[in-house]
């Protein structure tokens, strides 16, 4: 039989340390410490032209970086990031809306104890979407329990955690989960942050629950600031998410309001939840 072969293949093209190279030019070695311990951070950017969040994913890497006692190069900015994601675009011939995936890890050499205090970047793109559509079926974590440290808040590339909820996730068929503190607080979702409404009043957990410090959670907080609606932030238990007027989570890529929660279905206040999706143009 004749084997049909496409007629062109496309190559994508990333930035590894500055320079850009199409997939099969990357070379990392087995020895490097992204793939031995997890030594890094990573960010993941939905890119609109210009996009305003961008200072707010260089402060998270750049503290992420300074917590796990390893530097970046002088060159990287904010707006070096805009630039090496208007170059990618261009290269990948992507248009609107893309998703950009920044790690940041330690050179190698070392075992647990490193050598290098300089890093390796890699700069990533595909095509990206921005999704408010509802879930409707959310339960609450068994398997692991956030525990607030001077890395919690940042986004590390050793997701081990997170892997093991997303596989209670999958085998209990929830959509989201709702992981704890070890003390029973809220803390988060599987891989964004969480909100609720009550009287009228936000509600969202303390960094000190253990939750990641997500950038769409940090824009939702100033939204709120500049338009005076209260927000609560602090310690919570399940129990305060009862007879919420509108329960939901976020991350840079979705807001998504839950329609049922622990055996209940919830109803969505639609004119609260407009107010909270950001402009994308």
């Amino acid at each position: 039989m004749k084997k049909l072969y496409p007629s062109a293949i496309f190559i994508m093209f990333s930035i590894y340390n500055n320079e850009l190279l199409s997939s099969s030019q990357i070379n990392i070695p087995i020895t490097d410490r992204a793939f031995q311990y997890g030594d890094g951070v990573f960010e993941t950017i939905l890119y609109a032209k210009n996009s305003d969040l961008i200072k707010y994913h260089f402060e998270r890497l750049y503290n992420g970086s300074r917590a796990l006692n390893f530097n970046l190069p002088s060159f990287f900015t904010p707006e070096h990031i805009t630039n090496s994601i208007e170059a990618l675009k261009n290269k990948n011939n992507i248009k609107g809306l893309s998703r950009i995936k920044i790690m940041v890890w330690r050179k190698e050499g070392g075992l647990y104890t490193p050598v290098s205090d300089q890093s390796n970047i890699l700069i990533s793109i595909s095509e990206g979407k921005f999704s408010t559509n509802p879930i409707n079926k959310v339960g609450i974590c068994e398997t692991v329990k956030n525990e607030y440290s001077s890395t919690s808040r940042f986004k590390t590339i050793s997701a081990l955690k997170y892997t093991l909820a997303g596989l209670e996730k999958k085998n209990k068929h929830f959509d989201d989960l709702i992981i704890l503190d070890q003390h029973g607080h809220i803390s988060e979702c599987l891989a964004s942050n969480i909100f609720w409404v009550k009287d009228n009043e936000f509600y969202t957990p303390d960094l000190s629950t253990g939750c990641i410090e997500g950038v769409q959670r940090r824009r939702i907080i100033e939204l709120l600031k500049e338009n005076n609606i209260r927000l609560n932030i602090g310690k919570f238990h399940l129990e305060e998410l009862e007879n919420a007027q509108l329960v939901f989570n976020c991350n840079v890529a979705s807001i998504h309001p839950f329609a049922w929660l622990m055996n209940k279905s919830l109803k969505i206040n639609t004119d609260l939840f407009k107010l909270l999706i950001p402009s994308l143009d």
